[in-house]
């Protein structure tokens, strides 16, 4: 969760460990993968850890964070957020606890089964901080893939992660839909980004329309031709198609909360053809090797 209580624990309506390992391996029996959301800018503010070093200044855990008088709230926050305490990524306690001890967070879920980390406010990181994390993973489980969660232009990005969610690239392709640039303007701007980034960094990165920190595309874009239109170009441009939940079927949904509904499973049938689309979609990029590679 983004208020975690332990990044060592499964959160207990979710499951446990062995969840996670028996997931991971029912995953590669169908060829697929399975990547978590390392939520490791910051905690919630119930986490143990947390409550142990607000209460008592002497406890080891005190430097796991930044307590300061100058903070709007005593301790530095995410967005000033108070239930979101950011964890002091800089300390050799935090850092062993993460990622560089053998038992490290990143580490263990790695021998678990799971093949890679998609970090969230990687943005927020820094450079030095996501590429330790990054190289840890390789050296762990090599061919694990950490995708960060940037809303920057990607190229500044590469080595310190091996991909980020493409939200440049979504804007391109929105401004030329909305009819704010030109097909060619917009095929230039693509054109940079990857002579920019490299074609090998850029086939790692997601390529996104819609999560949940956007509205749905179907409220972006209620035409449908057009909303078919950034489908069938999700899929084919260069990266990898991350499909939102409930998107394969076009859900609907504006801002915070309902962009974060619940899934629609009434939706996901071959009845509705939004679900059939996206399963051809998928048949015709699976089929052709030059849309992946």
């Amino acid at each position: 969760k983004y208020d975690a209580q332990d990044y060592a624990a499964v959160s207990p309506e979710y499951g446990t460990r062995d969840d996670v390992k028996a997931l991971a391996k029912d995953c590669h029996a169908h060829d697929m993968k399975l990547m978590l959301d390392g939520v490791f800018n910051h905690m919630g503010r119930t986490a143990p850890i947390f409550k142990r070093a607000h209460a008592d200044p002497a406890a080891p855990e005190r430097q796991w964070f930044i307590f300061d008088e100058r903070c709007k709230l005593g301790y530095r926050a995410w967005y000033n957020v108070p239930n979101l305490p950011e964890i002091n990524l800089e300390n050799p306690q935090v850092q062993a606890h993460v990622w560089t001890a053998p038992n490290s967070v990143v580490r263990s879920y790695l021998r678990d089964g799971v093949d890679g980390w998609r970090l969230d406010v990687a943005y927020d990181m820094g450079f030095d901080i996501l590429g330790a994390i990054t190289a840890a993973s390789h050296e762990e489980k090599p061919g694990s893939a950490v995708v960060g969660e940037i809303w920057n232009y990607p190229e500044p990005w590469m080595p310190a992660l091996d991909g980020l969610m493409n939200f440049h690239q979504r804007q391109v392709l929105l401004d030329w839909f909305d009819a704010k640039i030109s097909g060619a303007r917009a095929a230039d701007l693509l054109d940079q980004m990857i002579a920019d980034t490299g074609i090998d960094n850029i086939l790692k990165c997601w390529t996104v329309l819609d999560n949940h920190d956007t509205s749905r595309l179907r409220h972006r874009i209620p035409d449908p031709m057009v909303r078919r239109l950034a489908r069938v170009l999700q899929f084919t441009l260069p990266g990898s198609p991350c499909v939102y939940y409930g998107s394969e079927s076009e859900m609907d949904g504006a801002d915070d909360p309902r962009n974060r509904a619940p899934m629609r499973w009434d939706l996901a049938t071959n009845d509705n053809p939004d679900f059939a689309f996206f399963k051809t979609l998928t048949d015709i990029r699976k089929s052709h090797r030059a849309l992946r590679i």
